[in-house]
């Protein structure tokens, strides 16, 4: 070997007899070029300080112990080239070979005074068990003596190629639970060097075989036998066991999956050990499942809701248990907390500025991520997954992989145009509002709307106005509402910001500057004055009373004001739920059911009056027979109302929406019913029908029409791909379980415990037969709920008056002593 002549050779016979041992030997034998040079011999810092004098070298204790000290010389002017040289234990060549771990390990070649190898020293037949391929222990008491060596017999294994002898495997075997004694950081990385291999996926599995990684990992007991929903084939294990394999597929077939970047992808996966560590985080990306495995009885489904923030914290402890450093923590804490978002990604259609704030969000971590979320979805072969979407997302993966290195990376290089303290100059105050402004600046420079320093100031400065409210109002609270609020949030999701404002006196007292909200539509920010907020509250409006439910973490500003009425939430709280609620997630219905109706049946040409045997332009019921018809049929209504059985439960809904649907879906019946009292014609009724059939065909035609023409991309790519809206969809889902649980619970709970199932909703993963089929009759569902819950039939209004009054005075009386300060 040329470098031990360089680093003997001037000695010659100035050394005690040098062996050289370890995996030189292993690599010298196999005709490989070896990695490090070990020596040993009988006196070991003896020889390093003469080798370490004639180089002009440093010579350090690279592995501390008392009676034995080994130590590294190191060539100061090539930091990496060195020699380690140890003691020969038990003080002969044999001893030591024969306290080595495998066979293949304990070889040695005696060295030359001039530096060259000479004969071979081979008490345990190593040299015959390399030509094999087999692992052999050289003892049934080296494991005993030290644990590690269980894993270093997988690690031989894996990069060498090799087979482990039966009875060695079956001396680890009883030997497993001794794991537990190991230090965690010698543990570490034994596993990484398994997983930097080609082909580690197969002594991952030989791991699991021999109860090493559940050994390591007790986490991994509960996801072996934890079944899965029909997305999966698999239970959490072994699907993650699969994840592993196609991982290590792709990453050894690089080419192949991502052609012209494919070398950009290998550099990418060198850097900061990112490659192991993919394949650790493929093996517990799950991890959360069994913490988070759930069962909806209506569905006979199993749901892992929140699998994806339960596991990154069960990764969190993982990384802290191994004392891995910062970098690699935060690395696989990613990965775990990150690997639904690839999903969410591919099934929407993901605006340039969401993906570019994703794309900074990770940098050179999403190529492990998207490489992860291929190998995720090539292992999921449930009967719910569809081969045709498993190539998609795999297609989407490679381009999205391509676009990162063509084009976003440079961007995400550039330096930004203007910072927080440019923002503090401009008044904006510190705090989650600076970082949204920024961000939104950064996606304008991104898009290229934003060119310089001047231009990027400006665009802060109009997008921080409206989150400082005029010094006459004061904010008592403010969060985050929508799909962040139900944890349904994907990267295309926008930021729905709302709050409560008190306003100054002359807003109250006066009526020209009544203002009841701020709006600002391009940031999704809605501020409402108070007594517009409790009036809606009351009226149980589903978007306004989830507000008091906003859980105190995810607050951004907050008041005691603000604190008193979500103390006192329950008396906004009543039977009204079953009607606003159902009556939110009705009017989702009917937009599906209506779009769902013009893709599959598009009205044709615009419908005619001659069609429905009206002439011309000439109406046959004219405006004045038309407004005395209805007034005689309003009267008649009237009466039989005020004469209803079911009077009690009319009056009761008067204060909701569905009051007017309930008695204009009637209307027919009353019509008819009409006809016996009311003095017209069978042809006035006869006409009456035709222009009412008429406008309605032609209010059809119109709707859509308008809706042809100002219909949302988004929406239309969801239509066209799935058969119906799935983003309405996922609301109609979630509208019918807030009712349920507002009935039964008198709550409601956010993030909402079915956002998986919602987000499989509006990914397109239910059909509309099935979301028909789940919703049920939801009429006599509501109606049984309505009659069993225990909440009052109306709000207390007087109450919530009460407080609303002593809140306001009191930041009256705080107005007028500021003046007079």
């Amino acid at each position: 070997m040329k470098l031990l002549r360089q680093w003997l050779h001037p000695l010659q016979d100035d050394l005690p007899p040098l062996y050289l041992v370890g995996g030189a030997v292993r690599d010298h034998l196999l005709s490989r070029a070896p990695k490090d040079i070990d020596l040993i011999c009988t006196d070991a810092k003896a020889v390093a300080k003469k080798l370490a004098a004639v180089r002009n070298a440093t010579m350090v204790p690279f592995e501390k112990k008392a009676d034995e000290p080994c130590f590294r010389v190191v060539d100061r002017r090539q930091p990496g080239n060195f020699l380690d040289i140890s003691p020969m234990r038990g003080g002969t060549l044999n001893t030591d070979l024969c306290r080595r771990d495998f066979t293949i390990n304990a070889i040695a070649i005696r060295i030359a005074p001039d530096g060259t190898l000479g004969e071979l020293a081979d008490p345990m037949k190593g040299a015959d068990d390399l030509k094999r391929g087999c692992i052999r222990m050289t003892g049934p008491d080296v494991f005993r003596s030290d644990p590690l060596r269980i894993l270093r017999a997988i690690r031989f294994a894996a990069s060498l190629g090799f087979d482990i002898e039966t009875d060695t495997l079956a001396v680890i075997a009883t030997h497993v639970d001794q794991l537990t004694e190991v230090a965690s950081e010698r543990i570490l990385v034994e596993l990484l060097e398994i997983f930097k291999t080609r082909h580690s996926a197969t002594f991952v599995r030989k791991m699991d075989e021999l109860r090493i990684l559940e050994v390591i990992f007790p986490e991994i007991r509960p996801m072996k036998g934890c079944a899965q929903n029909a997305y999966h084939h698999l239970d959490v294990w072994n699907h993650s066991l699969l994840v592993v394999d196609h991982c290590e597929d792709i990453l050894n077939h690089l080419e192949y999956f991502f052609g012209p970047v494919s070398e950009q992808v290998r550099n990418n996966l060198r850097d900061h050990r990112r490659m192991p560590l993919l394949k650790f985080a493929a093996m517990l990306h799950d991890v959360g499942k069994p913490v988070a495995r759930g069962f909806r009885e209506d569905t006979g489904r199993i749901t892992f809701y929140g699998h994806d923030r339960q596991g990154a914290e069960i990764m969190s402890e993982i990384t802290r248990r191994l004392r891995m450093s910062r970098r690699d923590q935060e690395f696989l804490n990613l990965m775990v907390a990150e690997h639904l978002h690839i999903l969410n990604l591919f099934f929407h259609k993901v605006k340039p500025a969401t993906r570019m704030r994703w794309f900074r969000k990770l940098r050179d971590d999403c190529i492990p991520l998207l490489i992860m979320g291929m190998a995720d979805i090539k292992s999921a072969l449930g009967p719910m997954t569809a081969e045709e979407r498993r190539d998609q997302h795999l297609r989407w993966s490679a381009e999205t992989v391509g676009t990162y290195f063509n084009k976003i990376k440079e961007k995400l290089e550039r330096q930004d145009l203007i910072n927080g303290r440019d923002l503090i100059e401009q008044g904006i105050s510190p705090g989650p509002e600076m970082g949204r402004i920024l961000r939104s600046v950064r996606d304008a420079q991104d898009a290229g709307y934003v060119r310089n320093r001047k231009e990027a100031l400006a665009l802060a400065k109009r997008r921080g106005y409206i989150m400082e409210l005029p010094k006459e109002f004061r904010l008592i609270s403010k969060f985050v509402t929508g799909s962040h609020l139900y944890g349904t949030n994907t990267p295309a999701s926008d930021v729905d910001t709302r709050g409560v404002f008190i306003p100054g006196k002359k807003y109250f007292l006066g009526f020209l500057n009544r203002t009841q909200q701020f709006e600002d539509k391009v940031n999704d920010v809605v501020f409402m004055e108070i007594r517009q907020y409790l009036k809606l509250a009351l009226d149980c409006n589903p978007n306004i009373i989830e507000w008091l439910f906003v859980p105190e973490k995810d607050w951004l500003a907050s008041s005691k004001e603000w604190e008193r009425i979500v103390e006192n939430r329950e008396l906004f709280l009543s039977k009204k739920a079953r009607y606003t609620f159902a009556g939110y997630a009705f009017s989702q219905l009917k937009r599906i059911q209506r779009h769902r109706s013009w893709l599959l049946h598009p009205p044709g040409e615009k419908p005619l009056r001659e069609d429905y045997g009206l002439p011309g332009q000439k109406k046959l019921v004219s405006a004045d027979q038309m407004g005395a018809f209805n007034a005689i049929l309003s009267n008649y209504f009237e009466e039989i109302k005020q004469h209803h059985a079911l009077k009690a439960q009319l009056e009761e809904m008067q204060e909701t929406r569905d009051f007017m649907s309930v008695f204009q879906s009637s209307r027919t019946m009353n019509v008819k019913m009409a006809e016996k009292i009311m003095p017209v014609s069978d042809n006035f009724l006869e006409a009456l029908d035709k222009e009412k059939r008429y406008n309605q065909a032609l209010q059809t035609w119109n709707q859509y029409q308008d809706w042809k023409k100002k219909r949302n991309p988004e929406r239309a790519e969801l239509e066209r791909r799935y058969g119906f809206d799935t983003k309405h969809g996922s609301h109609l889902y979630r509208l019918l379980g807030e009712c349920e649980e507002m009935l039964t619970e008198k709550t409601l709970t956010f993030p909402r415990p079915d956002a998986e199932l919602l987000l499989d909703i509006r990914n397109g993963c239910w059909d509309y037969d099935r979301l028909m089929t789940e919703i049920g009759d939801i009429d006599a569902r509501f109606d049984k709920m309505y009659e069993e819950s225990t909440l009052p039939k109306k709000p207390n209004r007087v109450k919530v008056d009460q407080f609303c009054i002593e809140i306001v005075e009191t930041h009256l009386k705080a107005e007028r002593a500021q003046v007079r300060s």
